[in-house]
Protein backbone atom coordinates (compact mmCIF):
# COMPACT_ATOMS: atom_id res chain seq x y z
CA UNK A 1 0.00 0.00 0.00
CA UNK A 2 2.85 2.36 0.84
CA UNK A 3 4.66 1.79 -2.44
CA UNK A 4 1.49 2.22 -4.50
CA UNK A 5 0.57 5.47 -2.75
CA UNK A 6 4.14 6.77 -3.02
CA UNK A 7 4.09 6.18 -6.78
CA UNK A 8 0.56 7.34 -7.57
CA UNK A 9 -0.41 10.10 -5.14
CA UNK A 10 2.23 12.64 -6.29
CA UNK A 11 0.95 12.29 -9.86
CA UNK A 12 -2.58 13.21 -8.79
CA UNK A 13 -1.72 16.05 -6.42
CA UNK A 14 0.05 19.33 -6.91
CA UNK A 15 2.87 20.52 -4.64
CA UNK A 16 0.60 22.22 -2.11
CA UNK A 17 -1.78 19.27 -1.87
CA UNK A 18 1.14 16.87 -1.62
CA UNK A 19 2.41 18.86 1.36
CA UNK A 20 -1.00 18.60 3.03
CA UNK A 21 -1.04 14.86 2.35
CA UNK A 22 2.49 14.53 3.78
CA UNK A 23 1.43 16.33 6.97
CA UNK A 24 -1.49 13.92 7.37
CA UNK A 25 0.65 10.84 6.74
CA UNK A 26 3.29 12.10 9.18
CA UNK A 27 0.71 12.56 11.92
CA UNK A 28 -0.87 9.15 11.36
CA UNK A 29 2.51 7.40 11.23
CA UNK A 30 3.65 9.07 14.45
CA UNK A 31 0.44 8.16 16.29
CA UNK A 32 0.68 4.60 15.00
CA UNK A 33 4.33 4.25 16.05
CA UNK A 34 3.78 5.58 19.56
CA UNK A 35 0.75 3.38 20.21
CA UNK A 36 2.16 0.09 18.91
CA UNK A 37 1.22 -2.63 21.38
CA UNK A 38 3.90 -5.21 20.58
CA UNK A 39 1.45 -8.13 20.58
CA UNK A 40 2.26 -9.03 16.97
CA UNK A 41 5.99 -8.99 17.75
CA UNK A 42 5.43 -11.20 20.78
CA UNK A 43 3.29 -13.52 18.66
CA UNK A 44 6.04 -13.74 16.06
CA UNK A 45 8.60 -14.65 18.74
CA UNK A 46 6.50 -17.49 20.15
CA UNK A 47 8.19 -20.73 19.05
CA UNK A 48 5.43 -23.28 19.64
CA UNK A 49 1.83 -23.48 20.76
CA UNK A 50 0.92 -20.15 19.18
CA UNK A 51 -2.48 -21.15 17.80
CA UNK A 52 -4.22 -20.23 21.05
CA UNK A 53 -3.00 -16.64 20.73
CA UNK A 54 -4.33 -15.97 17.23
CA UNK A 55 -7.80 -14.79 18.32
CA UNK A 56 -6.62 -12.51 21.16
CA UNK A 57 -3.95 -10.85 19.01
CA UNK A 58 -6.42 -10.36 16.15
CA UNK A 59 -9.02 -8.91 18.54
CA UNK A 60 -6.54 -6.51 20.15
CA UNK A 61 -5.32 -5.38 16.71
CA UNK A 62 -8.89 -4.76 15.55
CA UNK A 63 -9.80 -2.81 18.70
CA UNK A 64 -6.57 -0.80 18.49
CA UNK A 65 -7.21 0.00 14.82
CA UNK A 66 -10.76 1.14 15.55
CA UNK A 67 -9.62 3.24 18.53
CA UNK A 68 -6.83 4.88 16.51
CA UNK A 69 -9.15 5.58 13.60
CA UNK A 70 -11.67 7.19 15.93
CA UNK A 71 -8.93 9.13 17.72
CA UNK A 72 -7.49 10.47 14.47
CA UNK A 73 -10.93 11.37 13.15
CA UNK A 74 -11.93 13.26 16.29
CA UNK A 75 -8.53 14.89 16.79
CA UNK A 76 -8.08 15.86 13.12
CA UNK A 77 -8.73 19.61 13.65
CA UNK A 78 -6.33 19.71 16.60
CA UNK A 79 -3.61 17.75 14.78
CA UNK A 80 -3.95 20.00 11.73
CA UNK A 81 -3.70 23.10 13.93
CA UNK A 82 -0.67 21.65 15.72
CA UNK A 83 1.02 21.05 12.37
CA UNK A 84 0.04 24.58 11.29
CA UNK A 85 -1.90 23.21 8.33
CA UNK A 86 -5.67 23.65 8.84
CA UNK A 87 -6.43 22.31 5.35
CA UNK A 88 -5.15 18.88 6.46
CA UNK A 89 -8.24 18.35 8.61
CA UNK A 90 -10.33 16.75 5.87
CA UNK A 91 -7.38 14.65 4.68
CA UNK A 92 -6.78 13.40 8.21
CA UNK A 93 -10.45 12.51 8.58
CA UNK A 94 -10.34 10.55 5.32
CA UNK A 95 -7.09 8.79 6.23
CA UNK A 96 -8.49 7.79 9.62
CA UNK A 97 -9.79 4.71 7.82
CA UNK A 98 -6.27 3.32 7.35
CA UNK A 99 -5.71 2.27 10.99
CA UNK A 100 -9.13 0.62 10.99
CA UNK A 101 -8.37 -1.31 7.80
CA UNK A 102 -4.88 -2.30 8.97
CA UNK A 103 -6.31 -3.43 12.31
CA UNK A 104 -8.72 -5.72 10.48
CA UNK A 105 -5.92 -7.38 8.49
CA UNK A 106 -6.29 -11.16 8.72
CA UNK A 107 -3.73 -13.00 10.84
CA UNK A 108 -2.95 -15.24 7.86
CA UNK A 109 -0.27 -12.74 6.75
CA UNK A 110 1.34 -12.71 10.20
CA UNK A 111 1.26 -16.50 10.42
CA UNK A 112 2.78 -16.79 6.94
CA UNK A 113 5.61 -14.43 7.93
CA UNK A 114 6.09 -16.38 11.17
CA UNK A 115 6.53 -19.67 9.37
CA UNK A 116 9.27 -18.34 7.10
CA UNK A 117 12.69 -19.49 8.18
CA UNK A 118 14.94 -16.49 7.69
CA UNK A 119 17.89 -18.04 9.55
CA UNK A 120 18.75 -20.31 6.62
CA UNK A 121 19.41 -17.32 4.39
CA UNK A 122 22.04 -15.93 6.72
Amino acid sequence: MGIVSALTVPRWLGPEEMGIFAVAILAITAINAFTESGFVSAFMQRKADYEQYIAPVRTINALRGFALGLLIYLAAPYIAELMNCPRATSVLKALALFPIVSGMTPMIWTIAAKRLLFAYYF
